[in-house]
């Protein structure tokens, strides 16, 4: 039990385990989001072929149409790239937070970065937003346990943690990007 002078006491086993249980899920979303985003890049590759083929066969008039198809493929597989960089980048920020044993530093970032992925995923997505709905409710509740116990770790820092790893994970997008071009 963590009692920290104030409302309530913390059963610190349960609140770690809870967000171990906020880290799997987001483990679990970051596979998905990179198994489609490969999904996408096959889909675009296939159509790409296609589109080839029928611009030798028929014309590039015909064959305009596929391309712009592919084109919103890159954008998707982008996006989707960047939200598994951010994930990456979330979940070892997270891990190292925990071993550290700021489990309710861990929890308010995991609270914060969740929220802005909430409204980053602009291709709405189903089979991500259960998994994305289910972590927003479970880190929230941590932080409100961690508040209900009168620890309330300081906006301002975990406001500038979640905006570097979102800077970090852009980063990480655009070097990928350029290294693929």
């Amino acid at each position: 039990m963590f009692k920290r002078g104030c409302r309530e006491e913390i059963d610190t086993r349960r609140f770690r385990a809870k967000l171990m249980l906020v880290m799997a899920l987001l483990k679990e979303l970051k596979l998905r989001v990179e198994n489609n985003a490969e999904v996408v890049r096959r889909s675009r590759a296939r159509l790409l072929e296609r589109a080839r083929v029928i611009r030798e066969r028929f014309g590039e008039s015909y064959a305009a149409r596929l391309f712009k198809e592919a084109r919103s493929y890159e954008v998707v597989e982008a996006h989707l790239r960047y939200v598994s960089a951010l994930l990456e980048r979330l979940l070892i920020r997270l891990e190292t937070l925990v071993v550290a044993g700021s489990i309710f530093e861990a929890a308010a970032l995991a609270s914060q970065v969740v929220r802005e992925l909430k409204r980053s995923l602009v291709y709405k997505m189903p089979q991500f937003g259960v998994v994305v709905d289910e972590v927003d409710r479970a880190s929230r509740e941590l932080v409100e346990v961690s508040r209900s116990a009168g620890y309330a770790p300081s906006k301002s820092v975990v406001s500038e943690e979640a905006k570097r790893i979102l800077r970090e994970a852009e980063a990480l997008v655009a070097s990928q990007e350029m290294e693929n071009r």
